[in-house]
């Protein structure tokens, strides 16, 4: 099989462009049917080669250049229909890695008020800054470790910042290299899908859309069920079971 042939006629460069667009309609299926439309493309169609081009990436011999291929074009265009990304520092993304590792994406995101699709754009150009520079990489794995670890083990925070001045003249903790080692698989897979184009896009097409009933994550570790009222940047509004709508951000919202 040639990994590259088309599904449902869409090669994997068009297949990018067009879950960018659906991505940037951040679940507003009205939005999501005119991308289709002008693309004159049927829902069957782009279903179909979203369920195909979704295994391709995720499987492990193409998953890898398919997905830098993807996630190349896919943010190009992001960048066409959004503009720059987010100026986060390199070292402000290692920070917001170990949240992760440790919290979990919607946990990370919760806190510091970043949607998945920011995330995304985020994730995406720091990886691209700190591939260009070893040593700034693995400075900056070694950083994600160490507020990983101490966010699960409860250690204080230290009394001075955690990444005073350039990161070549920090003193870690323990040599970097051993410590990149505990984050740096996560960080070249992705953390299971986190901070990849391809998770946001599929939040997107599988994502909460009015009228659509959705499973929330609430904070006491329980799942209850609702239905989706309103959309807007990063939460959604829910109508739970016994009639109270209540604001949720969107990574705690699950198509049922």
């Amino acid at each position: 099989m040639d990994p590259l042939a088309p599904i449902a006629g869409l090669t994997i460069d068009r297949y990018a462009e067009l879950s960018a667009e659906v991505a940037a309609a951040r679940g507003d299926s009205l939005k999501v049917g005119e991308v289709l439309e002008k693309a004159g493309l049927p829902s069957d169609d782009w279903q179909r080669a979203h369920a195909g081009w979704s295994a391709r990436l995720a499987d492990p011999v193409l998953g890898l250049p398919l997905g830098a291929r993807f996630e190349e074009r896919y943010h190009e265009k992001l960048d066409d229909l959004l503009g720059p990304p987010p100026d986060v520092p390199p070292e402000d993304f290692a920070a917001m890695l170990g949240e992760a590792l440790a919290l979990g994406l919607p946990g990370m995101g919760e806190t510091r008020g970043v949607s998945p699709l920011v995330w995304s754009r985020i994730s995406y150009n720091s990886r691209k800054i700190l591939a260009t520079d070893p040593t700034r990489l693995t400075a900056c794995l070694a950083l994600a470790s160490q507020i990983s670890e101490r966010r699960l083990t409860g250690e204080a925070p230290p009394t001075e910042p955690v990444a005073p001045g350039p990161l070549k003249d920090r003193v870690f903790e323990q040599d970097a290299t051993v410590a990149a080692k505990a984050v740096g698989k996560a960080f070249f897979s992705g953390l299971d899908a986190f901070g990849s184009a391809m998770d946001q896009m599929s939040k997107s097409l599988l994502g909460p859309s009015v009228g659509s009933r959705v499973i929330v994550q609430w904070s006491d570790g329980n799942k209850y069920p609702g239905t989706v009222a309103k959309l807007e940047e990063g939460r959604v509004l829910v109508t739970m079971s016994d009639g109270a709508q209540r604001w949720i951000p969107e990574a705690f919202v699950q198509v049922a």
